[in-house]
């Protein structure tokens, strides 16, 4: 007796219920779509962490420069504070000095000449020794640094000269300083005192 071998009904083969030889069961494919997701999620979430760290790092890069530059601005003013202080940390003191060789000056000026009466010897040496005086004063103060503000004849200058007074002139342009009424003096190029002047104005 010969058996007859029957095909399952609907022509479905042994290859699987999605009649495709070979063909990834739908959730293996929804699991591979789902882990795809994940990476591109992951991938994301790492550079928006890496711009942030751009940033932060960026930032503290600008924060250290800035630090580093104010760091320097204030050791830049120490040094120059502290060569302020050896410069001018006498100004002060030399300053109420210069009344006195003011004076110095004006007693010289105003000093009788030795001449052949009795007692002109006595005069003489008084001189000499308020001269040698007032020599060693001006020396002390150049030693400091201290120089005279040239005025007499030059053009008047607002940083070094005050003007008190001012007359026309057929011999001098506008503006010649003609008249010195005080000394004036600076001290490592910066001024003590301005020179009291007198300018011409012809206008």
């Amino acid at each position: 007796m010969t058996r007859r071998i029957t095909r399952p009904a609907g022509g479905m083969s042994a290859a699987g219920p999605d009649g495709a030889a070979g063909a990834p069961p739908k959730a293996a494919e929804d699991r591979a779509r789902a882990d795809l997701k994940d990476a591109r999620r992951q991938l994301l979430e790492l550079q928006e962490k890496l711009a942030a760290a751009e940033e932060r790092a960026a930032e503290a890069g600008d924060k250290y420069l800035r630090t580093a530059a104010e760091m320097e601005n204030m050791r830049r003013r120490h040094r120059q504070e502290q060569l302020d202080r050896l410069q001018f940390g006498n100004a002060e003191l030399i300053t109420k000095l210069l009344p006195v060789l003011d004076n110095f000056e004006r007693a010289l000026e105003h000093a009788p000449e030795a001449g052949g009466e009795s007692g002109d010897e006595t005069v003489a040496q008084w001189v000499s020794g308020l001269s040698l005086v007032e020599r060693q004063l001006r020396d002390l103060l150049e030693s400091e640094g201290v120089t005279l503000i040239e005025a007499l004849g030059q053009r008047f200058d607002p940083n070094f000269h005050q003007a008190v007074m001012s007359e026309p002139s057929a011999e001098h342009d506008d503006g010649t300083v003609v008249g010195e009424l005080q000394r004036g003096y600076q001290m490592n190029d910066r001024v003590l005192r301005p020179s009291l002047v007198k300018v011409v104005r012809n206008s």
